[in-house]
């Protein structure tokens, strides 16, 4: 067995000789890394596989499955010099017989690391070819034998083709979000004016351009050729201006100027939601009114009215025109004049507990109201005085703080945008000093009725200063002080409508949505804002959002 091991090793070495003499005859081929796919070799020897000893012999790995391997391997090792020239190029072969190190200590286990296969190629050409790859392991195979213990292991990886680097590869990121035509038909440019072309075109460019609005309003204003183009505009500019209670108003007067009172009335119920205001909501009603007959429905829109804005320092006209109308209303039998007498006296009740101007007129109204219902029992009437009045001077005492507060806040004639001057620094500095107010309680109100007026300060100030995400981020933070978590969502979510932009309002609305369990929404969030304006500080807060919530190592 020594001697047979001997003479096929020099026969080996022989074919090795004759392998290489061929392949430096052929040109040498510049690899192309691109062009085929490259694969990696690796030859594992098992730890119970065959050693080679110091002095090249093999140790015996078991009787008949070493004597087939070693036929197998004269019988390929014959054609490997003409298989080896006629492949271009030619792989370099790695024998199997070559010296390995020597076997280690019987001590010592031996290692399981893969080894790389030996070559005297250059380091340009240690990437080897799909073809050069088959050569080998056949002759690998070939030359180890088949299979006991003895057996050598190769085990052969696809690496991927190498990738274009990024600079070369155009960015597939969107762009800043610019301005995107609303819900409404396509401006109508052909009967646009030169003046109103050129403010459509600053408008494209950036969509909170005043000056520009300013011209297209005006424009459909004026009477001219452009005056049937009225909804057109409107729609448009309370897209990006939602909260503009002014504007609302002007598009409603459009109509009612054509003589188009229901949709004046439905422009203005559209804008309701988003604008407590107090002439938003006076005009509504009114017109509301004006196409209605029935008492009680005329009753419950009132009743929205004073929900929404009776808490305002300039509520005391919606109040009156309220009161006004209870007292109006027709009876015809005693159960119904207790209803109206019920509903009257909960109206000055509320009433005279806003921080309001005339409030002190209201409050002698009332008196005189409740000591004319009965003459006879006028004690009773003191009574009832008596239990209103502590409200009504702490109403009266916060009114003159309140007033001083809301004076020295003005608004613009378009809500935003925000250029930093003195002027806006002044009215958000007055809007959060009026919110700080309402949130201390001047007047020792029930939480239930403190809660409503400070949610209405914050919606009142945001429907003026819709583009400040601080604001809007605060008005969230409280309501979730008061445990209101349906409130808190629903104002992120108003937030990032109005700022889609806000790294902020995002963050935010995905944190709270994880800590509520909705992690679909959450992921919802961190995606569509991946996609609309990506920044690494956003994929940072992503990447550990997906480690918390999907276990992603």
């Amino acid at each position: 067995r020594l001697r047979k091991s001997r003479a096929m090793a020099e026969e080996a070495q022989g074919g090795d000789q004759a392998m290489a003499e061929a392949a430096s005859a052929q040109p040498e081929a510049v690899p192309n890394p691109g062009a085929e796919e490259e694969l990696e070799i690796e030859v594992e020897v098992g730890a119970h596989g065959s050693q080679e000893g110091a002095d090249g012999s093999a140790q015996p790995g078991g009787g008949a499955d070493e004597e087939a391997a070693q036929s197998k391997a004269k019988a390929d090792d014959a054609g490997k010099p003409e298989a080896s020239a006629a492949a271009a190029p030619p792989p370099q072969a790695v024998s199997p017989h070559e010296p390995a190190q020597p076997a280690p200590e019987p001590s010592q286990e031996p290692s399981r690391e893969p080894t790389a296969p030996k070559t005297d190629l250059p380091a340009k050409d240690a990437g080897v070819t799909a073809a050069q790859a088959e050569n080998v392991l056949a002759a690998l195979q070939g030359g180890s034998g088949g299979g006991g213990a003895g057996a050598v292991a190769v085990k052969v990886e696809k690496q991927e083709a190498p990738k274009e680097s990024s600079s070369s590869v155009e960015s597939s990121a969107p762009k800043v979000e610019e301005w995107i035509a609303p819900s409404v038909p396509l401006p109508s440019l052909s009967q646009y004016s030169a003046r109103a072309k050129e403010a459509h075109t600053r408008i494209e460019k950036y969509k909170y351009d005043i000056e520009a609005w300013k011209t297209l309003v005006g424009e459909v204003q004026a009477g001219g050729p452009m005056k049937h183009l009225f909804v057109e505009v409107f729609e448009r500019l309370l897209q990006v201006f939602p909260t503009s209670g002014r504007h609302w108003l002007l598009y409603a007067q459009g109509y009612i100027g054509d003589g188009k009172k229901k949709e004046a009335l439905e422009v203005l119920r559209r804008a309701l939601p988003m604008c407590p205001q107090v002439d938003l909501w006076r005009t509504y009603l009114s017109h509301f009114i004006s196409q209605h007959s029935d008492t009680e429905l005329i009753r419950k829109e009132y009743d929205k009215a004073v929900d929404a804005i009776g808490h305002d320092i300039a509520s005391n006209g919606v109040w009156k025109d309220y009161i006004d109308f209870l007292r109006g209303i027709k009876v015809a039998n005693q159960y119904e004049k207790g209803q109206r007498m019920h509903q009257l006296r909960l109206a000055y009740h509320r009433c005279l507990q806003v921080p309001m101007h005339q409030v002190d007129r209201v409050w002698g109204e009332y008196e005189g109201w409740e000591r004319s219902l009965d003459p006879n029992n006028p004690q009773q009437a003191d009574q009832l005085i008596r239990e209103t009045e502590p409200k009504h001077k702490a109403a009266r005492a916060a009114y003159k703080d309140r007033k001083k507060m809301r004076d020295a806040i003005q608004t613009g004639l378009f809500p935003g945008p925000y250029s930093g001057d003195s002027k806006e620094k002044a009215a958000v500095r007055g809007w959060k000093e009026l919110i700080a107010f309402e949130r201390s309680n001047p007047q020792k109100t029930a939480p239930d009725d403190l809660r409503k007026r400070v949610e209405f300060t914050y919606q009142q100030c945001l429907s003026y200063l819709p583009l400040y995400p601080e604001i809007w981020f605060d008005c969230s933070e409280w309501h979730a002080e008061m445990g209101d978590v349906g409130g808190e969502l629903r104002t992120l979510e108003r937030g990032v409508q109005m700022l889609p932009a806000s790294l902020l309002l995002h963050l935010a609305l995905a944190d709270k949505l994880e800590l509520r369990g909705k992690i679909p929404q959450a992921k919802q969030v961190y995606e569509g804002m991946c996609e609309r304006h990506p920044s690494p500080l956003l994929f940072i807060h992503y990447m550990r959002f997906a480690r918390r919530a999907e276990s992603v190592a």
